[in-house]
């Protein structure tokens, strides 16, 4: 799992800068490249929302 998230975090590193570029190269400015992250986020947040965490048992 763990080497699944480094990956996915590093393709999305790479993803983010090399769009970072090409919105300055083609556009001029960020500005849609801002819109886009917002829209990956909300993506993010509504795939994490049906994780249910366990519960810790405290030793007793």
């Amino acid at each position: 799992m763990f080497g699944l998230t480094l990956l996915s975090h590093q393709t999305g590193g790479f993803l983010g800068a090399w769009l970072g570029g090409v919105a300055i190269t083609e556009f001029g400015d960020f500005t849609w490249m801002w819109y886009a992250d917002m829209v990956l986020a909300l993506l993010a947040a509504i795939v994490n929302l049906p994780i249910k965490e366990a519960r810790v048992r405290q030793p007793t």
